[in-house]
């Protein structure tokens, strides 16, 4: 009856501990996990980011871009204008076939959120979703493990007088194997 028993409770840690974010973290965890103000971060302070529980392989280098409606990389933003904030995971390992990834957007002054991000609606095709953990802060992430290493986001800036804003992103490139070791 013991062994039931600890057998029950170790696995019951084992969900509560360790929860898979196939999903997305804030969907899942409902963490912010960027490297951004604010994010959780690790007992050391520092930012607690996807490599924090995924190891083993090279790790991806992640970019995000802010593109106009022309097509242009853009490093200042309109007020009001929609742009795609692009986050793309350059990964050289082909061991490496799933890609997820969280973003947001802060107002540099304060470290507010921006929440100029839309909502996909059909996230099957965007390849994305948004997602509001407790603190109020929402993200943009994967849904589910993306075959495709780019996420493109609408973003709508925010109004004139907002001042200078920072977007921050984390991405993951993953073998599939169901597990952190990877």
């Amino acid at each position: 009856k013991f062994r039931l028993i600890y057998l029950l409770f170790a696995g019951t840690l084992c969900f509560l501990v360790l929860p898979g974010n196939k999903n997305g973290r804030a969907s899942e965890a409902k963490k912010g996990n960027t490297g951004a103000p604010g994010d959780e971060t690790n007992l050391n302070g520092t930012p607690r980011i996807c490599s924090y529980c995924h190891f083993g392989a090279a790790g991806p280098v992640t970019y995000i871009y802010l593109i106009d409606e022309s097509g242009d990389t853009v490093t200042q933003y309109l007020p009001g204008r929609k742009y795609k904030a692009q986050v793309f995971i350059d990964n050289s390992n082909p061991n490496l076939t799933g890609y997820g990834f969280q973003m947001i957007a802060l107002r540099n002054a304060d470290s507010t959120d921006i929440k100029g991000f839309s909502d996909p609606g059909n996230n099957t095709v965007n390849n994305y979703k948004l997602a509001t953990i407790p603190n109020g802060r929402t993200y943009a992430e994967h849904d589910n493990i993306s075959s495709s290493k780019q996420f493109d986001v609408v973003w709508t800036a925010p109004t004139a007088g907002t001042g200078a804003v920072t977007f921050y992103a984390a991405g993951n490139a993953v073998n599939r194997n169901g597990s952190t070791s990877g």
